[in-house]
């Protein structure tokens, strides 16, 4: 089948520089905004490797580094770049049912941009190839989503609540100082605070998605280093994710 290629450098911005994270990052209007981590250092570093081996035609190793360590943190541009590379057959093996998947994950924000780039791959689609990537698409947002993502958050701050004292939502005790894993000090009570109003958000978000006892579900084996507040603090706590 003849499939009309949909450029990626043309058609959306680069994230070379880490304020245009922001972009991806960002949900439609009319939605809650999404109470992911703002990005840190780290990150940036990461989206800057994939970026460079894009543009020197790596495609492998950029393949590589979106999939492997930027899609699972809710990463909207790597999970369109995945698709992009699975469309053009660069770096990995040529799938538009696997593009579609990966397109409509990236779009589920309801970013403008990537949703016209979902439409337009989705309206090429022969019937068994749209079938086929609405499957993965489901398989991948079991996994990828921001539904999964935010609970996975959820229980995060859960247990960092809990580390201060033994329990979840308990204030009385908590350490004066908190040392991040860039070695900076910060006020405990603002450090928890900051934490208690991030989960406040989160909850909110879930409301209508999730059920707030399958939060039980979640694994314990979790990164539980102390993130930055969103107000400043220093880099948040960032996952790698690992590939199917």
């Amino acid at each position: 089948m003849s499939m009309k290629r949909i450029p990626a450098r043309r058609a959306l911005p680069s994230l070379a520089l880490g304020a245009a994270l922001a972009l991806w990052t960002a949900p439609a209007a009319t939605q809650e905004p999404f109470p992911g981590n703002v990005p840190g250092t780290r990150t940036v570093k990461i989206q800057q490797k994939a970026e460079q081996a894009y543009q020197e035609g790596d495609y492998e190793r950029a393949f590589r580094i979106w999939r492997k360590d930027l899609v699972e943190i809710g990463d909207k541009y790597a999970q369109y770049m995945v698709g992009y590379l699975y469309l053009t057959g660069q770096g990995t093996e040529r799938d538009v049912a696997r593009a579609y998947a990966w397109y409509r994950l990236a779009a589920e924000r309801g970013h403008d941009e990537l949703v016209s780039v979902m439409e337009e791959l989705e309206k090429q689609l022969a019937p068994a190839e749209l079938e086929a990537g609405v499957a993965e698409y489901e398989r991948l947002y079991g996994k990828y989503g921001d539904r999964e993502l935010v609970r996975r958050l959820i229980r995060l701050d859960e247990l960092r609540l809990k580390s201060r004292t033994g329990r979840v939502g308990a204030s009385v005790g908590a350490p004066m100082t908190v040392i991040l894993r860039n070695g900076r000090s910060v006020d405990g009570t603002r450090y928890y605070a900051a934490i208690e109003q991030r989960l406040e958000r989160r909850y909110r978000y879930l409301q209508g998605y999730v059920e707030f006892g399958e939060l039980e579900t979640l694994p314990d084996e979790l990164d539980q280093d102390p993130p930055a507040d969103e107000d400043g603090a220093g880099g948040p706590a960032e996952e790698a994710g690992t590939p199917d």
